[in-house]
């Protein structure tokens, strides 16, 4: 998205826009160079946030702290930074990772190694006429990411998962080694719709009224007859059947429709460890294998139920968050 932006009075009501977007513990980069807007956006964004203390830039302290009656909002200009020990001074890690505020840093190329999750990212630029500003949310980052067979952390519903496009063999195969998981271990697949499912994988009848449509979205993995033409050998451990799940979880299913192709997603943990439901419970050294972390937090917090519906007499081969009758 590209904000064309023609004077102050318009970059303070984006900034007051921009903020409805946010959620707590959200962090927002600036780019751009002195005088493209950054500070006037801050102070529109502030009021957006029911923060009426006035907005001063922190540039000779690095950091400002506000509240007001909606968000808190904790502002970082790096621009005289000088060196790393000052953002550890500052506890730049308590910061970013503080679930109980947005968090704004004007000049955070000098940040980004301390960055473990993807944030929204805007880009200012101007000339003697305007000022234009490139707005990229994580949503979007993760698309692009994924669309190019790289590897997330994100949330699910049910539990964080660790993931990448079903279709990439390379990527899937780096997910297996990064979990330390047996390849004859078939991965779950996470499709945007049924109409998803139904591209590789067979159902009948019965199992879509009594299995999909009463319990898609959710919770609940369905093992199904795969069509192996369209499924990777090492998603399906060289098998006949795909274990397939319709997440509950609109920001998920955004990006899986918008990549165009199921996702694998296992629990991202390393094979035999604690199953994370939160950002903050996901091993720090899983992180540093992947390409990108979405921040946030399921809200089941529970593992999904698996049912295998590959062949005429169904059974339950996990129990999970989803009780499903049969």
């Amino acid at each position: 998205m590209i904000k064309t932006i023609k004077n102050e009075e318009e970059m303070l009501a984006f900034g007051q826009e921009f903020a409805s977007q946010l959620k707590k513990g959200e962090t927002v980069f600036l780019y751009g160079e002195l005088g493209s807007g950054k500070t006037t956006f801050t102070k529109g964004l502030a009021k957006g946030l029911g923060i009426t203390t006035r907005i001063v830039s922190p540039t000779f302290v690095l950091k400002r702290s506000y509240t007001g009656t909606g968000l808190s909002l904790e502002h970082l200009d790096l621009y005289r930074l000088e060196n790393e020990e000052q953002l550890r001074e500052i506890g730049i890690r308590e910061i970013l990772n503080d679930k109980s505020t947005v968090k704004v840093v004007e000049w955070p190329e000098k940040i980004e190694p301390f960055v473990e999750n993807l944030v929204w990212k805007l880009t200012f630029s101007y000339d003697n006429v305007q000022r234009s500003v490139i707005l990229s949310s994580p949503t979007e980052q993760a698309v692009t990411l994924l669309k190019e067979g790289k590897i997330g952390v994100f949330p699910t519903d049910t539990a964080y998962g660790i993931g990448c496009r079903m279709d990439s063999k390379s990527a899937v195969k780096k997910v297996f080694e990064i979990r330390n998981r047996p390849e004859e271990k078939a991965m779950i697949v996470l499709v945007g719709s049924i109409k998803m499912a139904e591209e590789y994988a067979e159902f009948s009848p019965e199992v879509k009224e009594k299995i999909i449509d009463n319990y898609w979205p959710g919770p609940l993995t369905i093992v199904l007859t795969c069509k192996k033409k369209k499924v990777p050998s090492i998603v399906r451990a060289d098998g006949d059947t795909l274990a397939l799940r319709f997440p509950d979880n609109t920001e998920l299913l955004e990006i899986i429709n918008q990549v165009g192709v199921p996702l694998i997603a296992p629990s991202a943990n390393f094979s035999g460890e604690d199953t994370p439901f939160s950002s903050q419970e996901v091993d720090r050294e899983l992180l540093k294998l992947v390409d990108f972390a979405i921040a946030g937090e399921c809200t089941m917090k529970k593992v999904s139920t698996i049912i295998d519906c590959s062949s005429s007499k169904w059974s339950i081969i996990r129990e999970g968050a989803s009780a499903v009758k049969f």
